[in-house]
């Protein structure tokens, strides 16, 4: 069994990024955390919420597309692409 990629470092500090500001969004919503007054607008809220799914999704998107050629090696090997071609002609 191949040994799973793991995410490079950048995309797993959105990530991390993207988490804070979703449980920030979270608490102030719910009130365990009073923010300054520039984020304790509802806009402010939605802006976070936003934001954090946001700075996610390079994450989710690396991690099905390493899903998708681990299952499917037709889809990252181009050599077998050119040999199928090859034999229909």
């Amino acid at each position: 069994m191949r040994a799973r990629r793991t995410l490079p470092l950048p995309i797993i500090i959105l990530e991390v990024v993207g988490i804070i500001l979703l449980a920030m969004a979270y608490f102030s919503i719910n009130g365990y955390v009073s923010l300054p007054v520039l984020l304790s607008t509802s806009i402010d809220s939605v802006v976070m919420i936003v934001g954090g799914v946001l700075l996610m999704l390079p994450a989710a998107v690396l991690l099905v597309l390493g899903a998708v050629t681990q299952l499917n090696p037709l889809l990252s090997d181009k050599r077998a692409e050119k040999a199928s071609k090859k034999d229909i002609k």
